[in-house]
């Protein structure tokens, strides 16, 4: 009974723990003279920046930025900000209550497969994040 529970446990952590390396990524998105750039981590932490072509060096700086955890729900993604842990003069953006979804499509040559390869943001209490649709690097 002990080995069966323990059998169960391990393949829930392995099918969660995969799901969260498949929509891990960068996606980015440019929008004039504006660049998006949303880092997802396996660990489910994820980093947000804003560049601005003003605010332009080598390695550009980041104009505005945040940072927290996200979570997966079927195909949406929800982001959360711990104001205690997670702001600070760096990271000054508050994703609470901001939720994005995630678009699937099979590759060309792979009919059975789907990968993540675009993430849009439906709601957000930062005004300029709601519709932002980011596509994921390769």
């Amino acid at each position: 009974m002990k080995n069966s529970l323990l059998v169960l446990f391990l393949m829930y952590n392995l099918t969660s723990c995969s799901q969260a390396y498949d929509i891990a990524g960068v996606y980015t998105a440019k929008y004039g003279l504006i660049q998006y750039q949303l880092t997802l981590h396996g660990d489910r932490t994820f980093i947000f920046n804003s560049y601005n072509k003003y605010n332009a060096g080598t390695p550009p700086e980041p104009s505005i930025s945040g940072r927290g955890t996200w979570e997966a729900k079927k195909n949406m993604i929800l982001f959360a900000t711990d104001p205690e842990q997670d702001l600070d003069h760096t990271y000054r953006l508050i994703f609470n209550n901001s939720r994005a979804m995630l678009k699937r499509e099979s590759p060309e040559n792979q009919a059975d497969d789907t990968v993540v390869n675009r993430l849009t943001f439906l709601e957000s209490d930062i005004f300029w994040v709601k519709g932002i649709e980011l596509v994921k690097k390769k």
